[in-house]
């Protein structure tokens, strides 16, 4: 692991880079306020690992990497402060270029893409661009990508499971009506889920994700709404299903959770939220131990770094960013996640330390 650090405008920045052997090591940047700097360095490196085992998953010729900035999430914002923001970002450009695209950045918690707009101006090692202008040759909003791999890892877990590809019948518990979440839930009703219970705090993303499916129907002529349940946050571990869909918050996989899913008669966790398992190693043995198969959540979500990586060839080749390109790319999920769900069956061990196992093999090899 290589930390490189550097204090800019006030605010400490660490780019780590965790493995070198496969490609550049991508990896999002994060802005949000840390206590110290060993919980700064702490983050960073898990984050830069996590990445590194990702981007092998996915059979991506990348390295993990990752970047945190010691700043408020929202610092810079307004009309009377929209400069220092700027000002940041450009600097951080300056300092990703010093790299010698040995790191690639783009937006995670606490920045967005006109932060990377920003960064791009001192700076072409940064993906994640808007599609317009064509000619900085951005991928946009990578959220019906994530979700198609998403799709592509619960079929191959029901396949697992019930030895078909067919929805019909089953109930899917939807955690998160964000874009990835509202993108899936058009794939689960299209592939003849019975019921979806979707639930969010934030009830305009419930009401968003009506009116899409609302507009799907009238494209379709089909009758999916009457399909939709809608359920109090609160609640949504409880309520009775048969594949629960993380798509929001970080460790809702732990001892409380895990148990209360069995009961509600869940035999699969899929879904495209990082950090799904509280406590990766106990927490990956409870599900296991319940009956309840688990799709290792930077396998399954790794979509969105699928399409940046798409992004990133069509710039080097120039022949541009390509959606179809990307959904292909995508399909490679499902025969990733039926290979860790193979092994697992066979090694009687939890899925997600196979995946972790696979994915150092493939690091290892490069090594």
């Amino acid at each position: 692991m290589e930390f490189h650090k550097e204090d800019i405008l006030g605010h400490h920045v660490i780019i780590a880079i965790d493995s070198l052997a496969l490609g550049p090591a991508l990896g999002g940047s994060r802005m949000k306020r840390y206590d110290s700097v060993k919980e700064q360095t702490t983050d960073v490196e898990r984050l830069a690992n996590g990445m590194t085992h990702k981007s092998s998953l996915a059979g991506l010729d990348l390295g993990g990497g990752k970047a945190t900035i010691n700043a408020p999430s929202d610092f810079g914002k307004g009309d009377n402060n929209g400069e220092q923001r700027r000002e940041l970002f450009l600097a951080f450009g300056d300092f990703v270029e010093s790299l010698g695209g040995n790191y690639i950045t783009a937006e995670d918690v606490g920045t967005n893409v006109d932060d990377m707009e920003v960064v791009f101006e001192r700076t072409k090692h940064v993906v994640g661009l808007p599609r317009y202008p064509y000619s900085r040759g951005g991928s946009g909003d990578p959220s019906i990508i994530t979700a198609a791999g998403v799709y592509q890892a619960l079929i191959a877990c029901v396949e697992g499971l019930y030895k078909t590809d067919s929805l019909e019948g089953l109930t899917a518990t939807l955690q998160g009506a964000g874009h990835v979440g509202k993108q899936l839930s058009r794939m689960l009703l299209k592939g003849g889920i019975e019921k979806l219970i979707i639930s969010d705090k934030r009830r305009k993303k419930i009401d968003q994700l009506r009116e899409y499916i609302e507009d799907f129907e009238l494209a379709t002529n089909e009758k999916y709404n009457d399909r939709i349940q809608v359920s109090h946050p609160d609640k949504i571990y409880s309520k009775k299903g048969d594949i629960f869909v993380p798509c929001a918050l970080g460790g809702i996989l732990n001892k409380d959770t895990v148990p209360v899913l069995k009961n509600s008669c869940y035999k699969i966790v899929c879904g495209a939220a990082n950090n799904q398992l509280l406590d990766t190693v106990k927490d990956g043995q409870r599900l296991m131990k319940a009956g309840i198969l688990y799709g290792p959540d930077y396998l399954v979500n790794a979509g969105g770094l699928i399409n940046v990586y798409v992004e990133l060839s069509g710039r080097k080749n120039g022949n541009g960013y390509s959606r179809e390109a990307a959904l292909e790319k995508v399909r490679s999920i499902y025969n990733t996640m039926r290979e860790v769900i193979e092994i697992s069956k066979i090694e009687q061990i939890p899925t997600n330390e196979v995946a972790d196992r696979v994915a150092e093999r493939r690091v290892s090899k490069a090594s």
